[in-house]
């Protein structure tokens, strides 16, 4: 395996798209379960920020075009934006009980097409720099005081 031939043991996988979470979680639990030496982590960064996310996001379902990603765009690209195209989600709902955008706790793979008549989660019109800044601080934050301990 390339990672053992480069002499590296630990290694962290950012991610920075929920669709990604469950294939990465799989591939870092196969690595390591045959490459015993090697320590692999992994984090959806959002995930990182729970207090600036339960303080700034008001939205009972979000995750896609909504204010969290907008906000997060607002502060680290906003030249990206397209802020003439920002609309509140059309939230169709959970087509079963006990699902939930992140999968718990009963996971149900799902289309976006299912859940919103428009692409969109939460309200990407309530989305504020302000907002991005705080979420993005303190993943980094948080990032920084996982990854100090996980590379000693």
């Amino acid at each position: 395996m390339l990672l053992k031939l480069n002499n590296r043991r630990k290694f962290f996988i950012l991610n920075s798209h929920g669709g990604n979470e469950s294939t990465i979680k799989t591939a870092v639990t196969e690595i390591t379960g045959e490459y015993r030496d090697i320590k692999i982590a992994s984090a959806q960064y959002t995930k990182l920020a729970p207090k600036a996310i339960k303080k700034n996001i008001k939205s009972e379902v979000f995750g896609h075009s909504c204010e969290r990603e907008v906000s997060e765009i607002l502060y680290l690209a906003p030249h990206i934006l397209r802020k003439d195209k920002l609309v509140k989600g059309e939230f169709k709902g959970m087509p079963y009980p006990f699902m939930s955008i992140g999968g718990d706790p009963v996971n149900v793979p799902y289309t976006l097409e299912e859940l919103t008549s428009n692409g969109a989660l939460g309200d990407a019109t309530k989305a504020a720099r302000e907002i991005g800044e705080e979420i993005c601080l303190e993943a980094l934050d948080n990032l920084e005081i996982f990854l100090r301990k996980f590379m000693e």
